[in-house]
């Protein structure tokens, strides 16, 4: 019995010499600024996506609201190096979505890189890499 435990013990002790489950991965810091802000007191909605199929699916990898009035940009610290999209739109009537007349959308909204277009945003037209700390702006259309 005391063999037995001596043996759970050094077990244990070797154990806690193992370090916890540590990254390696780098993270880095994004800054999105918006431009064109309609109204000041209505927040912007913007998703995040890492993939083109969740982009796609909208399904998104992260989800933000930013009031204007409080605050100009913002900021996602530690974000995993990768490839990245951004959608966004400003809720004017507040109804937490992004309203349409037919096809046209009719509250400002954008995407990472500011491409103008005749329809919704591919993830080629949004996608950009994010390697090192960042700084974006995304213009309201």
């Amino acid at each position: 019995m005391k063999t037995l435990c001596i043996y759970f013990i050094s077990i244990f002790s070797f154990l806690s010499l193992i370090p916890a489950h540590v990254s390696n991965e780098k993270t880095f810091t994004l800054k999105v600024k918006f431009i064109n802000i309609k109204k000041n007191d209505k927040p912007v909605y913007m998703a995040l996506y890492r993939s083109k199929e969740d982009f796609n699916k909208r399904k998104t990898y992260k989800r933000y609201i930013v009031w204007p009035l409080q605050q100009s940009a913002l900021k996602i610290d530690k974000l995993p190096a990768g490839n990245y999209a951004i959608l966004c739109f400003q809720d004017i009537n507040a109804n937490h979505r992004l309203d349409f007349n037919g096809y046209m959308p009719v509250e400002p909204c954008g995407a990472s890189n500011n491409k103008i277009l005749m329809g919704p945003p591919t993830w080629e037209d949004a996608v950009f890499e994010l390697n090192h700390n960042l700084s974006l702006k995304i213009k309201l259309f």
